[in-house]
């Protein structure tokens, strides 16, 4: 069913679809001048430190979306492509992927960002009667039939993947047998939903063959194999500390002084939570509102700590789940970060504990975010 809105006055105001009553390109000129009148502080901001504080970015938001709504014609993604174009310090790219640095203020087709989060808001406030909408049902058009799984799986090459150990001798022949089944795997992946386990019992070389899943996230990203440890120390960190720095908030203040006399494994985990606080509120659902989660809660779902000497094995064991929070794959650490901690991923809704053969934390939650890839996992 699709929610396809009546041009009530109201919802006229906030839509961006072909509803919208007039249509005027707005310029820079424009965006300046609403700024100039409305919020002066965010042009002086920009204007001295050449970036905005979150605060700053709330206040462009709110004036920017309410004269939006107030003339009717400003469509959304003009909105936020003539934002990034007056503040370019706000323009993000992402490593991989099409995107032009504006998504993260409003992103057409997963229909998230400031923006729409903004005019949710308002869109809350309707009276019941300006809400009129009508339901549209959508027609699925039939799929002509494809070769199931069983007609093209590459049967000799899946054997080879289980029968061959791994050597400096085989090393090259399993390569060439995970490239060969790349497709059939994505597809049985993507269509068939296995466990954890069952993905890692089909594919074992996986396990014992670390650098497989770099070349299946290569694969999967067009190369970007080692783009976060490449970037997160000396561009992601560097960049992190100068907007947190504009934050008033005495939590970011705290992990600032922190993270200045840590380094590697201490300075990774205090980042990470410096990037938790800056990100923006996830909504939680078409009309619920977007909200801010602990920090703590949230950065244990990506790391707990169990004491040293804990065994990889009993981290299955039913008291061991019990403690960890997250049911989707997780980083835990055995023993303190600087300490020669040893890193292994845990999904304990499948019991699959999997050691990982890094020395530091940066390296680990990389190799656990292609652990999400690999397993299509979200």
């Amino acid at each position: 069913m699709v929610e396809q809105y009546a041009p009530s006055p109201c919802l006229v105001l906030v839509e961006s679809s072909g509803l919208m009553c007039h249509s005027t390109d707005a310029t820079t000129t424009g965006l300046l001048a609403l700024l100039e009148e409305k919020a002066p502080t965010v042009l002086r901001e920009h204007e001295e430190t050449k970036m905005l504080s979150i605060s700053s970015r709330k206040l462009l938001v709110k004036v920017a979306v309410s004269d939006l709504v107030e003339k009717h014609g400003l469509k959304k993604l003009a909105l936020v492509k003539e934002i990034v174009l007056l503040f370019p310090s706000l323009r993000i790219s992402v490593p991989f992927g099409q995107n032009e640095g504006h998504e993260h203020f409003f992103d057409g087709p997963s229909h998230s960002g400031f923006i729409e989060m903004r005019l949710r808001n308002i869109r809350r406030k309707l009276q019941q009667s300006q809400r009129t909408y009508s339901l549209k049902r959508r027609h699925c058009k039939l799929q002509p039939s494809s070769p199931s799984l069983e007609e093209t799986v590459p049967s000799e090459w899946l054997t080879l993947i289980k029968r061959m150990r791994p050597s400096t001798e085989n090393s090259s022949s399993i390569k060439n047998a995970i490239d060969q089944t790349f497709s059939y795997r994505r597809k049985w992946i993507m269509t068939k939903s296995p466990t954890v386990g069952e993905i890692f019992k089909e594919y074992p070389r996986f396990l014992d063959m670390p650098s497989l899943m770099d070349i299946e996230f290569s694969k999967l990203t067009d190369g970007k194999e080692d783009m976060f440890i490449r970037k997160w120390e000396g561009t992601i960190i560097p960049k992190l500390k100068e907007i947190a720095l504009l934050e008033k908030k005495m939590d970011i203040r705290q992990l600032l002084e922190k993270a200045d006399s840590q380094d590697d494994d201490e300075l990774c985990y205090t980042m990470l939570k410096v990037l938790i606080h800056l990100l923006p509120p996830m909504p939680s659902g078409r009309s619920a509102a977007g909200s801010k989660c602990c920090v703590n809660s949230s950065v244990s779902y990506l790391l707990e700590f169990v004491p040293a000497g804990t065994s990889v094995i009993s981290l299955l064991t039913e008291s061991m789940k019990g403690s960890l929070k997250s049911g989707q794959p997780q980083l835990v650490s055995i023993g303190s970060l600087g300490h020669g901690a040893q890193y292994v991923i845990v999904a304990k809704n499948d019991s699959f504990a999997l050691p990982l053969d890094v020395d530091n934390l940066t390296c680990a939650v990389d190799r656990l975010f292609k652990f999400y890839w690999l397993c299509n996992l979200q």
